[in-house]
């Protein structure tokens, strides 16, 4: 896992964006929900 990247003076990141890191960080320190996360995005087709 990368680390968390706190570089945001080039750009304010959008809420979206927002959720987005801090949903893959909190997924870096907790791997076994990884697998949920994956069915639910092939079931909610987000890619």
């Amino acid at each position: 896992m990368t680390p968390f990247n706190f570089n945001f003076q080039h750009h304010a990141p959008t809420q979206e964006q927002m959720k987005e890191m801090i949903y893959r960080a909190a997924l870096g320190f907790n791997p076994e929900y990884h697998h949920l996360s994956v069915a639910i995005c092939d079931f909610i087709n987000c890619h």
